[in-house]
């Protein structure tokens, strides 16, 4: 059967004496062309820059030709066009972003007909922090005097702070509680205080 052959349903076969005296009819069948066939249907990625792959068949008969489109940047595809079967190269560039993404990959056939691949990729996952930079260590401040408390945070996400004493690294009392993440606070040293050494500030997420 030519692969030029029309696909469709309602074909037979008819078998006739060359005078036309006799002739027989088979029943109806069906001609099968090109089925474009995509596996898997989905794609899911971590944040980092990875390859996976997508495998193309022809289910039917005849010759396939096919091409694939992608909707983001971020997606390649390797090769983008073929006949017949193939494993499709899809790598995906780091996502360096903490949201989630999605994409779409599109494979045609002009004679096979259409699929859908759907990607996503997870975002960085977040790393909250804070750094106390004052005091740093080393400093001696006076009973009765007022100092101020500096620190830094990162992918926090907001919310309120606590601000702790620390001596020798057991917790002695909160300085402030609910404070703001706005990087500072004024500590006015209670006379009352007991001097010594080993203290040191705890800045924490409340």
């Amino acid at each position: 059967i030519s692969e030029d052959r029309s696909a469709g349903s309602g074909y037979a076969v008819r078998v006739a004496a060359a005078g036309g005296s006799a002739s027989g009819e088979s029943g109806t069948f069906e001609l099968e062309g090109p089925q474009l066939s995509v596996s898997p249907t989905s794609l899911s990625f971590a944040n980092g820059s990875a390859t996976k792959n997508i495998d193309i068949e022809n289910d039917g008969g005849g010759m396939l030709d096919w091409s694939i489109g992608e909707n983001a940047s971020w997606l390649t595809v390797s090769p983008k066009s073929g006949s017949g079967a193939e494993t499709v190269d899809v790598t995906a560039e780091e996502n360096t972003s903490t949201s989630p993404r999605n994409a779409k990959l599109t494979v045609d056939s002009e004679e096979g007909g259409s699929k859908t691949v759907s990607v996503e990729q997870s975002g960085q996952s977040l790393s909250p922090s804070i750094t106390v930079e004052e005091p740093s260590g080393g400093e001696t401040w006076k009973l009765g005097t007022t100092h101020t408390i500096e620190w830094s945070s990162q992918d926090l996400q907001g919310g309120d702070l606590d601000i702790e004493l620390l001596q020798n690294g057991s917790a002695v009392t909160t300085l402030k509680s609910g404070a703001t993440d706005d990087g500072s606070y004024k500590w006015s040293i209670s006379e009352d205080r007991s001097a010594g050494s080993g203290y040191a500030v705890r800045v924490a997420a409340a």
